[in-house]
């Protein structure tokens, strides 16, 4: 055996044991079993009932930037995810709150739990959730993944039975100012297009 094949052999030999050794990510992260309810309730930051009122997709290439400009300016602590822009925005009109929430709506993400893909959020679908603080900082946002008792309100009767015994918060309306947030995207739109039309008439007229 010459020199080039027996190092070929070592390769494949070394990349054979790295495979089999370094468990994958999905083994790495799996769900660890279900613990009570009372415990559930005690462990996350946030617990309410509410009906998914919207879903937005976040787009990737944006929120992987934005992510690791974040993590530059605020290096995440350890054993704590650092995908703080990542997931899927789901908007709640909350009916009852056990914990945390005290606003007739509420926003969260949810995570990619380790390849398990995003918990399949429904518009106009009650849902039982059970939401973390990202990094465990009251301040940031809500998240919400697989490995929680998180659930559709239909497959929630145990827990609900649980939560009904406890006292419920009372929930303050959300001023929606969403309007200015649109008329802001359209007011920057057409400032755009003035500008570009006004940069073109010029040239033309350069042109002459």
């Amino acid at each position: 055996m010459n020199n080039t094949s027996f190092t070929r052999l070592m390769i494949c030999t070394a990349v054979i044991i790295v495979e089999f050794a370094i468990p994958s990510q999905a083994s790495a992260c799996e769900c660890m079993p279900f613990v009570s309810i009372a415990e559930e309730y005690k462990s996350v930051n946030a617990v309410f009932l509410g009906e998914v009122t919207h879903v937005a997709i976040e787009y990737k290439p944006i929120t992987s930037f934005l992510n690791k400009v974040y993590n530059i300016l605020y290096p995440p602590p350890p054993y704590y995810s650092s995908d703080v822009f990542s997931g899927e925005r789901v908007t709640f009109a909350v009916k009852s709150s056990w914990k945390n929430v005290s606003t007739t709506e509420v926003s969260l993400r949810s995570h990619d739990d380790c390849g398990y893909g995003y918990y399949p959020f429904s518009s106009g679908k009650d849902y039982l959730i059970y939401a973390y603080n990202h990094y465990n900082d009251p301040k940031s946002d809500l998240y919400v993944g697989f490995c929680t008792r998180t659930v559709e309100v239909s497959y929630a009767a145990e827990d609900l039975s649980y939560l009904n015994t406890l006292p419920t918060l009372p929930l303050t309306p959300v001023q929606n100012y969403a309007w200015l947030y649109y008329t802001g995207i359209a007011i920057f739109t057409l400032v755009l297009y003035l500008v570009f039309t006004s940069s073109r008439q010029k040239k033309k007229i350069a042109e002459r």
